[in-house]
């Protein structure tokens, strides 16, 4: 068996994790390109300051949570009945389930192989490449990865 594991930012389901969001998203050094953590976290803490509330405003907007958790799990649901030979589960990298979350799972399931399916509509460092560094650095080589490259130019769908 092995794992396909899809990778997405989160997404806010309530204020406080709306400021978990906002939180982890900018003291993330693929947004924040500063390399001192010290002063990232100062800025990372202002900007969250400065932005929660009407941020929640948007949120309150669509019914106060975004539907992305939701969405995902009727996609993990839909590829478990398609893919039985693996186990499908969900990384996020600003709210729960984070990426050790998944590997915890995976683990306890005994598998080795991963499979990395990033659910960015195009490559970029601040999501793709920073969902991706965020998963194998939390995997500390444990796994053999195997990654999904972008696919929103796939030859086969033109």
């Amino acid at each position: 068996m092995k794992a396909l594991v899809l990778l997405n930012m989160g997404a806010a389901r309530s204020k406080d994790e709306l400021e978990v969001f906002l939180r982890n998203m900018f003291n993330d050094e693929n947004i924040l390109t500063i390399k001192n953590r010290t002063i990232r976290s100062m800025i990372a803490s202002f900007i969250v300051t400065l932005r929660l509330n009407k941020a929640w405003e948007n949120y309150e907007e669509i019914g106060g949570s975004s539907p992305l958790h939701e969405l995902t799990d009727k996609l993990v649901e839909k590829l478990q009945e398609q893919l039985p030979e693996y186990f499908v589960t969900t990384a996020m990298r600003y709210t729960s389930p984070f990426a050790q979350t998944a590997i915890a799972r995976i683990k306890d399931k005994n598998i080795k192989d991963v499979v990395l399916l990033p659910l960015y509509p195009q490559y970029s460092t601040t999501t793709t490449k920073s969902s991706l560094d965020d998963f194998i650095e939390k995997a500390n080589n444990e796994f053999n990865i195997t990654t999904i490259e972008p696919f929103f130019k796939n030859e086969t769908d033109r």
